[in-house]
């Protein structure tokens, strides 16, 4: 833990030491148990309530404007641990001030009113409790008493978590209680207000309302906030600490989740975004906060253990309010906030809101309502989230190489584009980025053969001067070739497009990528919006060879459906592949870290890699590519979903 000069501002009650490092390798047992303290304590998802802020002595041994800081980091501090073992105190005498733990106990001693805990780590017998009761008196004189007598724990090294929580017991503060929903909700059951009213820390504590809680249900994004950050609901960056314990307990399996959310490609998704979302003090567009409160659930899937009971549901409803129904141990508690969405309110904060309590007689009828409705459009009006996007459509169809549906038409080319269109097929193209950042619609190769140059020259030049280049050398026609929004506006959602992007850097902080992802999410996120969601037109997916990409898009939009593409590399196929990244695909590390949501797999190579295996139990569609014949593709078909194909006008 590196205290930051933001932590700085804090007023810290719990100090957390565990220096006494200076012979040998030091105090190594002390600084386990201390940060594993630290963790326990910050793990609990009430401990600003329950212990207050917590200072874990910084990890670097010298650090002159640290030292500067000590005073004011003990000004408000209440609780001094100190993880001990025989060698703690043993470099006072040596050092004297400039011992950093010797400045910090002094400091702290300043305050007549410290708490001092101490941990022994180790058993002292007669001689070294001598040793350590000397130099305590050496070092600290009349203030002495106050270390050799204050409250010891004893270590135990078969059960240090046992250790760790009676430390934390003596660290709770005096004043500190969770009080029942009930005792702060106010007078009568249903009570209308203002969002910012309901939200209130002080009348409508979070942390209270969310004690002992059991089962959440929620509907609609606005009612996610506490879950996935504040990217709707600026209330909770108060409660950061509160999420990380809450997320802890949900992966453990001590909380069940079932969320009801507007997909976010749909009718509905739009209109909330035009009209009924006001959120204050965001940093990023309206448009994006579905997408990017959708992305942190499909983190939590991500990291799902089996013990996590967590259920999303998505619906194209467009859902009249945000609903939050809490289930508790103690059933007195179990309560509703309900957040009505009234057009156009100007800010977020003065939608309508209410409670509603479950066990009382007045609004029984009421509660039961809303919560009905809640899972009758989970199970009639929504289908379950499973941390993929819909690639059915991807086995709808054989799909077309570079978009030559016949030899007549060159690949990558508006007449090829025409007649697939005319053809209802579904099409696979290649990108690539030019010097001016465009992605363009083709091949390398096929460029620099129409513009009779070197491959390695194309990546160089700019949209402007590919475009110069193809027109002067006169074998087709410049207006043939299109940049990617000019192809999809031109595609315009009438057939499913799978896009390949060929990429030789692996890095995913590099520029270059950096740069191609971003315009790449945004144009086929515009294009998804502009066409799923209206007229359930327009499939659109990405695949490559390049995991590093995938991860990228995936993490940008959860929605974009991503494929990866590999082979068996141990053919000697594709030299220039660095080794990691061959490494990477043989042990299918992909299925791990990419998550793909479909396969794409040379096909000589599908039956030696069991890859058909593989995809089944990920419960993924494989893909096998690219056949050339008739003979291929009954071979593929033994083992592909479906196939990308050449040449497809004779056997489509």
């Amino acid at each position: 833990m590196t205290n930051t000069a933001v932590n700085m501002e804090k007023k810290y009650r719990i100090f957390i030491s565990y220096r006494g490092e200076s012979q040998g390798e030091g105090n190594t047992i002390g600084k386990k148990f201390a940060g594993k303290l630290y963790d326990y304590l910050i793990s609990d998802p009430f401990f600003e309530e329950k212990y207050g802020n917590v200072y874990f002595s910084p990890e670097e041994e010298i650090a002159e404007n640290y030292k500067m800081t000590i005073p004011r980091v003990m000004e408000h501090v209440e609780c001094f641990v100190i993880p001990l073992n025989k060698t703690f105190f043993s470099d006072f005498r040596r050092q004297g001030k400039h011992s950093i733990t010797y400045m910090e106990i002094t400091e702290a001693l300043k305050n007549p009113y410290m708490h001092f805990v101490v941990v022994e780590l180790e058993s002292f017998d007669k001689q070294a409790e001598l040793e350590k009761i000397r130099n305590i008196n050496l070092c600290f004189k009349k203030d002495a008493d106050r270390l050799i007598h204050c409250k010891l724990i004893k270590y135990d090294k078969n059960n240090e978590q046992k250790t760790v929580q009676l430390v934390g017991e003596q660290l709770i503060k005096n004043n500190y209680r969770i009080r029942s929903v009930k005792e702060f909700m106010k007078a009568p059951n249903v009570r209308l207000e203002f969002k910012r009213d309901t939200e209130s820390l002080t009348d409508y504590p979070f942390y209270e309302r969310m004690y002992d809680v059991k089962k959440v249900m929620l509907m609609n994004f606005a009612a996610t906030s506490f879950l996935v950050g504040s990217s709707v609901a600026r209330v909770y960056n108060s409660g950061r600490y509160f999420t990380k314990g809450f997320q802890s307990r949900l992966l453990s399996g001590d909380v069940q989740i079932e969320a009801v959310l507007t997909n976010p490609y749909s009718a509905a998704a739009i209109d909330a975004e035009l009209y009924k979302m006001y959120p204050s003090g965001m940093s990023v567009d309206r448009s994006e906060i579905i997408i990017r409160n959708l992305n942190k659930f499909y983190d939590l899937k991500k990291v799902d253990t089996l013990g996590t009971q967590m259920n999303v549901y998505l619906t194209d409803i467009a859902l009249p309010y945000g609903m939050m129904i809490t289930e508790h141990e103690n059933p007195e508690n179990n309560h509703m906030k309900i957040d009505l969405y009234a057009p156009l309110p100007g800010e977020d904060k003065y939608r309508p809101s209410f409670y509603l309590m479950e066990n009382n007689p007045e609004t029984k009828e009421l509660y039961s309502f809303f919560k009905f409705n809640f899972f009758r459009i989970a199970q009639e009006n929504s289908y379950m989230y499973q941390g993929h996007p819909d690639v059915s459509w991807l086995s709808d169809k054989r799909i077309i190489h570079r978009a030559q549906i016949t030899k007549d038409v060159l690949p990558h080319t508006r007449d090829a584009f025409s007649l697939c269109i005319q053809n209802k097929a579904t099409i696979e193209v290649d990108l690539i980025v030019l010097k001016d950042h465009k992605i363009v619609v083709g091949r390398k190769e096929q460029l620099a053969e129409w513009m009779g140059c070197r491959e390695g020259e194309v990546s160089n030049m700019t949209w402007l001067e590919l475009r110069e280049k193809i027109e002067s050398k006169g074998y087709i026609s410049a207006r043939q070739i299109m940049f990617l929004n000019e192809f999809l506006d031109y595609i315009h959602g009438r057939i499913p497009v799978l896009l390949e992007v060929k990429s030789d850097d692996y890095e995913e902080t590099s520029k270059q990528n950096v740069g191609l992802v971003n315009r790449l999410v945004e144009i086929v996120q515009k294009y998804i919006r502009q066409h799923i969601s209206i007229n359930s037109s327009g499939r659109i997916a990405i695949h490559s060879a390049n995991s590093c990409i995938l991860k990228m898009i995936r993490k940008k939009n959860c929605m974009i459906p991503i494929g990866q593409i590999s082979l068996d590399f141990s053919k000697g196929r594709y030299s220039g592949v660095p080794s990691e990244v061959k490494k990477h695909h043989k042990e299918k590390k992909y299925f791990d870290d990419v998550i793909p949501d479909f396969m794409t797999y040379a096909i000589e190579d599908v039956e030696n890699e069991e890859i058909e295996a593989e995809c089944k139990k990920h419960g993924i569609p494989l893909i096998g590519w690219t056949v050339k014949d008739k003979n291929m593709q009954q071979y593929a078909e033994r083992f592909c979903n479906n196939i990308i194909i050449e040449g497809a006008e004779s056997y489509i």
